[in-house]
């Protein structure tokens, strides 16, 4: 299992999840529980094959942000709650967003018809 710490702004593509520095420093001081540290790594080994990608940073260092896309495309952003982030876990944001990534990948990676067309236009 591989979580890319982005420590810079770019985002660099290859990887299905990726945790901007900014947010590996922020999920440091949230995440207390091996529950947590256990689901966190279950989401990155999901989403290691998945075209598209979850990239997370914060917003102010104050509230997480989700972005999903993929090498071309913008689908997406999410920003976690302020209530959320007072009651909540950052794992269940990062679960959100890793949800619409499969979602995306289903909708435009496993359609049936792109199959099609990758076996007559290879």
């Amino acid at each position: 299992m591989q979580i890319n710490f982005n420590t810079q702004n770019r985002t660099n593509f290859g990887m299905s999840l990726k945790i901007h520095m900014q947010a590996h420093n922020f999920l440091r001081t949230r995440i207390h529980t091996n529950k947590e540290i256990e689901k966190l790594s279950q989401l990155a080994a999901s989403q290691a094959d998945n075209p598209v990608n979850v990239s997370i940073s914060t917003l102010n260092n104050k509230l997480l942000t989700g972005t999903i896309l993929d090498g071309k495309y913008y689908y997406k952003s999410h920003t976690d709650s302020f209530l959320n982030d007072i009651f909540g876990s950052p794992v269940k944001f990062i679960e959100k967003c890793c949800k619409e990534a499969d979602k995306v990948k289903e909708k435009f990676y496993d359609n049936p018809i792109n199959k099609i067309f990758e076996k007559t236009n290879p």
